[in-house]
């Protein structure tokens, strides 16, 4: 009995074994049968995909161009298909779709995706929180089946966004492609981002597209960067053969007012500074003057401690002294009160707007109805005969572009703070009422002059920007910057930018009573080419050298005060670029400077000697001066119906 139940269970282990065997080669062989069919699935699947797209295509571009509100057909068809995304939505070559009141956060990939030419697309009433990538429309730039036409009409509207990075709607474009997306905000979203906008390739005139805001808050800083395109390069040739004319006219204008006796116009200021101060003795010691009105230098005298200032303040017009006298600004035109400090619109500007009044083509006197702070999203280009006076009102000009003062006349700023200026991304800009065109990335400068004349620049401050303070270039003249200050930064004053750039001859600028202080390493300024006059500037900070240059300029310094650092690598004033060069040094004159702390100032005579001109160099206020005739530099606080 134990025998045969022996073998009996022997014979259920060895038919067990057996089943086990026959199932596991089964399994075996549907395995190798499903690798054998794997990549013959994969090419119908890719098929049929493939058919699906140009069939979804076809039907797209029609509801994009006849708007057909037909339904898509749907069908269960389940085949083969790659890993996907990860993303919470994909729509791909579709259209007509609503996603109305969803919540969508965390997934792997983009929350939602629209690509491969789907259209007629309404995002709504959608909350979004905690992701990274949030939205793409639009995967790549050599996609296929997209045809040459724009498909992107996406909306999105009334949705909170909160925890989104700063590319949230991402749109590439690349310069081949012919799809020019056009962002428009109309429903007025509350945007908290600081950097509403980014641009995949900000420097390309052909990767901008259309971006407007209409009606959109932002708030605790926040900017959005409208820009209109497509741009064509008819557009840009177009745009560079009107500012080459633009240029060759400024360059007539600018030999007229070039002056060949310079050193007349140092002796008128000179004059006028010795009237002023012959009978005072006393400097001014303290870093704040909480005393009555003062009058410390000539300039000053001309409209300063008159409790009418701010009814007469195109007085301001008839101030200014050095290379720069003459300029009248926007002394025959209205007066233009600023009252939005926006800058959203590069092509049609807001009116109140800075951007509105500087390029209206009759002479203009720009005031600001309050306190403001503007970023400006591009270059602010100003057309000819006008004044920012911003007395009585604190103005800021910070964090965007700078100002641009090219091939124009007769320009006075008087009373703004400019810093941390950075490049604008350029693209199109207008630049007069009756034009606009393609504009390359700004250098970052605080005020860039090129090619223009008569420019006073007067009571500013300037620091931390991402190029120069301020550049004059290209044939510049009749310039004077005076009662400035200007602190952290390391290129401060350019003066000629180039070694070729012999238009430069002509260059005049006169730089009085400007205070060089704190955290200042160079160029204060640096000059190639022309004829500068320094008078009574307060260098009080340098880390390399104060006053440099090439081109065999001729610099004239007369009554500065120079305190060097302790630094003794660093007590030189000046800096030569090749001072092995003897027509490469130019003419540098020293006259009653006062040298403190070990500095040292190295003169040269330059193959073209002032000695010629004899006793037509009068003596400007001597250093000892030079901290009273400053102590005002920079904006002041002007109250109305109050002495200035």
């Amino acid at each position: 009995m134990s025998f045969f139940s022996s073998d009996y269970r022997i014979l259920q282990n060895i038919m067990e074994v057996s089943r086990k065997l026959r199932r596991t080669l089964g399994i075996l062989a549907l395995f190798f049968v499903e690798i054998s069919n794997h990549e013959d699935c994969i090419k119908e699947s890719e098929r049929y995909w493939k058919k699906r797209g140009e069939e979804a295509m076809k039907r797209n571009i029609e509801a994009y161009t006849f708007y057909p509100f037909n339904v898509t057909n749907k069908t269960n068809h389940r085949p083969h298909m790659t890993t996907s995304d990860g993303d919470g939505i994909s729509i791909m070559r579709s259209h007509h779709i609503w996603i109305d009141h969803v919540c969508l956060t965390q997934c792997a990939d983009g929350l939602i995706d629209v690509i491969d030419g789907s259209t007629v697309i309404t995002i709504s009433n959608c909350h979004m929180v905690k992701h990274n990538e949030v939205f793409l429309f639009g995967a790549g730039r050599t996609k296929p089946y997209v045809p040459k036409i724009g498909l992107c009409k996406s909306h999105c509207i009334q949705s909170l966004w909160k925890g989104i990075s700063p590319k949230d709607v991402e749109m590439p474009m690349g310069i081949n492609s012919s799809i020019w997306l056009t962002m428009t905000t109309r429903t007025g979203k509350r945007m908290l981002l600081v950097a509403v906008t980014h641009r995949e390739n900000p420097q390309s005139p052909w990767d901008s597209g259309s971006w407007k805001s209409e009606n959109d808050l932002l708030l605790n800083g926040a900017t959005f960067t409208a820009s209109r395109g497509p741009i064509s390069t008819n557009m840009i040739k177009e745009s560079e053969r009107y500012w080459n004319e633009r240029r060759e006219k400024a360059m007539k204008h600018n030999t007229v007012a070039y002056r060949p006796d310079p050193f007349n116009v140092t002796n008128h200021i000179n004059s006028r500074a010795r009237k002023l101060l012959e009978n005072s003795t006393r400097r001014i010691l303290a870093k704040k003057y909480m005393g009555p009105c003062r009058i410390t230098n000539p300039i000053d005298a001309c409209w300063r401690c008159r409790a009418d200032w701010d009814v007469d303040r195109k007085r301001l017009a008839k101030c200014a002294l050095g290379f720069g006298k003459g300029t009248i600004g926007g002394m025959m035109g209205r007066e233009y009160v600023v009252t939005d400090s926006s800058d959203n619109d590069m092509v049609n500007p807001k009116p109140g707007t800075l951007r509105h009044a500087v390029i209206q083509n009759e002479p203009l006197w720009i005031i600001f109805s309050t306190h403001m702070t503007i970023r400006l999203n591009q270059e602010l280009i100003m057309a000819s005969n006008k004044t920012i006076d911003a007395r009585g009102t604190y103005v800021v000009i910070e964090g965007g572009a700078g100002i641009t003062i090219q091939n124009v006349e007769n320009i006075i700023i008087h009373g703004l703070k400019i810093r941390r200026i950075v490049p604008g991304t350029g693209g199109l800009i207008r630049d007069a009422v009756d034009h606009y065109g393609y504009r390359t990335q700004s250098d970052g400068d605080g005020i860039s002059i090129m090619g223009s004349h008569h420019i006073f620049i007067d009571h500013v401050s300037l620091s931390q920007c991402s190029d120069g303070l301020i550049d004059v270039i290209d044939g510049s003249t009749a310039i004077t910057i005076s009662n400035s200050h200007m602190v952290k930064h390391n290129t401060v004053f350019l003066f000629g930018a180039r070694p070729e750039h012999t238009q430069d001859r002509i260059m005049q600028v006169t730089l009085a009573y400007n205070h060089f202080g704190k955290e200042l390493v160079q160029r204060m300024p640096r000059c190639r080419w022309g004829f500068f006059h320094l008078v009574n500037n307060d260098y009080t900070h340098w880390k390399m050298y104060a006053i440099g240059g090439s081109q065999n300029p001729t610099i004239i310094s007369q009554g500065n005060r120079f305190i060097a650092q302790a630094d003794t690598k660093v007590k030189e004033v000046t800096h030569r670029q090749n001072p092995n060069s003897p027509w490469d040094s130019g003419t540098w004159r020293s006259e009653n400077d006062l040298l403190l702390n070990g500095a040292t100032f190295t003169e040269s005579g330059g193959p073209f000697s002032m000695q010629i001109y004899g006793d037509k160099i009068m003596q400007a206020m001597p250093g000892a001066y030079t901290g009273e005739m400053t102590k005002f530099a920079g904006p002041l606080k002007c109250v109305p119906k109050l002495p200035c």
